[in-house]
């Protein structure tokens, strides 16, 4: 014996007589791997410990201690007179209840003389000519082996006559079998008799998988007593046919393992409360199937092979026996995968049989067990040999694989912002498929979904409700309606509805998904009603299935669905949601195109900006829906917050008389139905008579209006190009693209904030009023989210690049925003010390240019066409003078323009035409310039701005696309606290 093991052997010694264990005179030897010392044996393996002292496991008792199995003889015989076996452990655990009757007890024992007996024909198979094949097949389409038959018999005839049970699930049957009525009890059993039968020819381990369930229903059994989902079992368990015989069971408190000892034919208590390690070394899959895996299983695969530098790959083990595989991965840890396939959407293993029970084992041992989507245990079975994928294992490895496949099906969110309302958790493409038509009663009810075992109860009552939206009686007997509907969630994040509603048969067909992929699901329903059409039920349940279990693919890549034949083949191709939408492929802003002159969408996109409450009408349910989805995009990079209902259905009608900011479609059969002035301050957009009323009277500034009604004339190929979309978004970063000069970082923890009064102080005079009306204490939601979250990427270092902060580089290269170009002023602030004439003669044009501008900026138009038509304005060679636009129309601060009482700014700026030459750069400040958006600052800024910006690395990732300074406020600026939290109305 080396010293390590007596050094072992001491300190086990001490410990076995700490818990009062009397040792034997045993003689000292090694033999099998484990040391025997005076009288306990240790080491891992308790069969080769029993062999070691020559005894059998009823004479011992065995104990974990630091990772060792210790065995402990307690008589002076060598024999344990004490041993805990399987029966006795069940009967201790009864005791616990005092209100049981023992049945549970009864069926365990059963069981047990199943397992013994099938134990006792796999270890004699060879011999007793059990290999081989049985010459049948089993409801799964296999060869039946010989000793598949025997232990499927064997089963059923022990439980049976057991007189506990009612009902058995077996994977060798296709019915449920139901026991004789003399003879039933309150359980019902489902087992997989032999698991890995395939293997046993070769010699491999293989397994019993089983588990119980109490009868769900009064009356007779029926098979809806066997379709319960696994958090449902009062016991599961498996056993093992290997080098040794070992069940492992639990009742639903924990789990314990109990050793076959063949010479007295017993279970012992070897393994007690059994626990799988948190996580593991080990991943187990069968990569013959690679190809076919999903994109999250895959890259989790890859980084266990291929692991970060630094970082240990796992080892790989599948022996092709679930039995052997997840008795090994609890043991060790590591996890276990059976994942679905392209051929095998739904998974291969059999849920009630193998997955739940192994499910259950695994959780009660502190482990996980889940589908990629939800647990395992939480899966309604709709059907005895529901299949389903599986992976299980140690706590954290679970937690890696899911987060893998979390991200391949949320990759297409990455561009999207956090207000934009899309939900983070989208793993399917689609929720559930539902067909809606008329019941018994002539109400709207469900006639068939996918999945079946979509259970949301009130999820599918909205569904009824806003599917037939002015009821299931239509006044268009002709045209089918594609239309798009939301349901929002507890956390405000949308599920999108798309409905093809056939006036003609007076049914729906909806799907519910978290994608926004409009023109792609449209498409969808047009195919999956052909099918229901020209194919049967078994074809589209077929699609459907391939569907649900397909990968979210990434932006740009094709989406292939057909069935297992090749036929009824769809191809979509996924949208790029981060880029502005085409009247070519979106069929929300087409429809918006075609309904609304261009006149009326400037008018109302000013409603928008001012978070008015909006109703658009017209007699196409389709139409309406697109337009008000439409509407909403306008407002990119911001998004509506308040409520939105695409179409309104004629019992939610009273939404219209909420007292707060809304966008909702309401059809023009509902909307005859209303008295306009009960409903108060509303915006109007009458899409059938292309009208637009409004007792606001919401106009832009007038730089913007007359910028986007230019663009909007002006765009050439609208149909192709974005430029619908491009325009309002220019007019946006024309408004807000100055956003960031009202950041700032405070002295006491560095962290950037936005101060409102800062930005509006900062920004073109003809803008101020505008802007500050947006701002007031009840600011516009959209805004006020927006600027969250670009401080939360500020804060966090976080580079965002979007459109938006495109158009804001690209604008302020083309006005020449704050002066002097960056490059410009940094090229002259460098030259500065050696030559200050040097340095005005580089500004000297630019100094010109603004001198221009600010002179242009005080002339009448009628002034402007004298200059013109006498020539007394020319443009510089070197540049352009913007087209300017005048409109009648002034903006009246009236000293308070900020409903708090407090003014707009805290400090008035010099004005544009009042700033001198001498103004533009503080040549004694030794520190590079910070160019603003918007105007020059004063000396007096210019050095806390500096030296503000100095101090904002994480600003550098904005650089490229819109440089700006970051200052403090000034001290006597007025702050207004933001709202704690987002009101939510719908």
């Amino acid at each position: 014996m080396t010293e390590s093991l007596k050094e072992s052997a001491d300190e086990v010694l001490t410990y076995l007589r700490t818990i009062g264990r009397k040792p034997l005179s045993v003689q000292f030897g090694i033999g099998g791997g484990a040391g025997v010392v005076t009288g306990y044996v240790f080491g891992k393996s308790s069969r080769i410990l029993a062999g070691t002292l020559g005894c059998s496991l009823i004479f011992l008792q065995f104990c974990n201690y630091r990772g060792y199995i210790v065995v402990v003889a307690m008589s002076d015989y060598g024999i344990e007179t004490d041993a805990m076996t399987l029966q006795r452990f069940v009967l201790h655990e009864q005791r616990k209840h005092p209100t049981a009757t023992g049945d549970l007890t009864h069926l365990l024992t059963s069981l047990l003389t199943a397992f013994k007996a099938i134990s006792s024909a796999v270890r004699k198979a060879g011999l007793a000519q059990l290999y081989g094949i049985a010459g049948s097949t089993n409801v799964q389409g296999e060869e039946v082996k010989k000793l598949d038959v025997l232990s499927n018999e064997l089963m059923i005839n022990m439980l049976n006559s057991s007189y506990t049970t009612c009902l058995l699930v077996s994977e060798e049957n296709d019915n449920v079998i139901e026991v004789e009525v003399p003879k039933q009890g309150k359980y019902v059993v489902t087992f997989d008799p032999l698991d890995g039968s395939s293997n046993i020819d070769c010699l491999v381990s293989i397994g019993t998988i089983f588990g119980i369930y109490r009868k769900a229903t009064e009356g007779e059994p029926t098979e809806k007593d066997a379709l319960q989902p696994g958090r449902q079992m009062v016991a599961a368990g498996y056993v093992l046919y290997g080098s040794a015989t070992m069940v492992v069971l639990s009742t639903g408190q924990n789990v314990n393992g109990f050793m076959l000892d063949p010479s007295v034919g017993e279970f012992i208590l070897t393994h007690p409360n059994m626990r799988c390690p948190a996580k593991g070394k080990v991943y187990s899959i069968n990569e013959g199937y690679a190809a076919s895996w999903s994109k999250g299983v895959s890259e989790y695969v890859h980084s266990r092979k291929f692991p970060e530098e630094g970082k240990k790959a796992m080892a790989q083990r599948y022996v092709g026996s679930m039995v052997a595989d997840v008795h090994r991965t609890l043991l060790n840890g590591g996890i276990f995968m059976y994942p679905a396939t392209k051929d095998a959407p739904n998974g291969k293993l059999r849920l009630l049989y193998e997955c739940n029970p192994m499910a259950f084992i695994m959780e009660k041992a502190g482990g996980l067990a889940t589908t990629g989507k939800m647990a395992i245990l939480d899966v309604q079975p709709t059907k005895i040999h529901d299949r389903a994928p599986i992976f299980l294992g140690s706590k954290e490895d679970v937690e890696e694989l899911l987060t893998f496949i979390q991200n391949a099906g949320c990759r297409f969110l990455g561009a999207m912002a956090l207000s934009s309302r899309l939900r983070a958790n989208v793993a399917t493409l689609f929720d559930v498929f539902c067909e809606v038509g008329a019941g018994q009663c002539l109400e709207a009810t469900i006639l068939q979904k996918y999945p079946d075992d979509f259970c949301d109860d009130s999820t599918l009552k909205s569904v009824c409700q806003f599917s037939f939206p002015c009821g299931l009686q239509s006044d268009d007997q002709g045209a089918v309606q594609l239309f798009t509907f939301v349901l929002t969630d507890q956390t405000s994040m949308y599920t999108f509805a798309y409905c093809r509603y056939t006036p003609r048969n007076n049914s729906c067909l909806v799907i519910l998904s978290g994608l926004p992929w409009t023109s792609a699901f449209y498409k969808i329903l047009n195919h999956l009603s052909n099918v229901m059409n020209n194919g049967n039920t078994g074809d589209l349940e077929e699609t459907l299935t391939r569907m649900y279990h397909t990968d979210i693919p990434s932006t740009g890549e094709h989406l292939n669905i057909s069935n297992h034949s090749g036929t009824n083949k769809i191809e979509i191709v996924v949208p790029d949601t981060a880029k502005l939408p085409t009247l070519k492929e979106d069929k929300f802003m087409l429809e918006f195109y075609n309904a609304i002159p261009e006149k009326l969408m400037v008018p109302l996109f000013a409603s928008l900006l001012k978070e008015r409450r909006i109703i658009f009408t017209s007699r196409k349910i389709g139409q309406l829906s697109s337009c008000v989805f439409a509407a909403a995009g306008l407002l990119y990079p911001f998004h509506w917050q308040s409520l939105f209902i695409p179409v309104l259905p004629h019992h939610l009608v009273d939404m219209l008389m909420a007292p707060m900011p809304f966008l909702i479609g309401v059809p023009k059969k509902t909307f005859w139905s209303l008295r306009l002035h009960d409903l108060g301050d509303v915006a109007i957009v009458d899409l059938d008579e292309k009208t637009f009323t409004s007792s606001h009277n919401d106009t832009l500034p007038a730089e913007a209006n007359a910028f986007l009604r230019n663009h909007l004339k002006s765009s050439s190929d609208m149909f192709l190009s974005d430029g619908l979309a491009r325009s309002f978004l220019k007019t946006n970063v024309l408004l807000f693209g100055g956003y960031r000069l009202g950041f700032y970082r405070t002295d006491s923890d560095h962290e950037i904030k936005w101060d409102k009064n800062k930005f509006v102080n900062e920004q073109k005079n003809n803008l101020k009023p505008f802007l500050a009306s947006l701002l007031g204490s009840d600011g516009v939601q959209y805004l006020e989210r927006f600027i969250d979250e670009r401080l939360a990427a500020l804060n966090s270092g976080r580079p965002i690049s979007d459109e938006f902060e495109k158009e804001i580089c690209i604008m302020d290269r083309k006005s020449g925003r704050g002066g002097a170009s960056p490059e410009t002023i940094q090229k002259a602030v460098n030259a500065v010390r050696e030559n200050a004439s040097d340095v005005v003669g580089a500004l000297k044009d630019k100094m010109s240019s603004m001198m221009i501008r600010d002179k242009i900026g005080k002339l009448t138009p009628k002034e402007l066409r004298r200059n013109k038509s006498t020539g007394g304005l020319r443009k510089k060679e070197s540049g352009t003078v913007e087209a300017m636009s005048f409109d009648t129309r002034q903006w009246d601060i009236g000293g308070s323009a900020l409903s708090d009482g407090n003014s707009i700014v805290s400090q008035v700026l010099p004005d544009e035409s009042s700033t001198s030459s001498s103004d533009l750069i503080d040549f004694s400040d030794p520190e590079p310039l910070a160019p603003s958006f918007n105007h020059v600052p004063s000396t007096s800024s210019l050095p806390t701005c500096i030296q503000k910006v100095d101090e904002v690395p994480t600003l550098t990732e904005f650089s490229d696309l819109c440089p700006s300074a970051i200052s403090a406020p000034s001290s006597s600026a007025s702050h207004v606290k933001s709202r704690g939290q987002w009101e939510r109305f719908d």
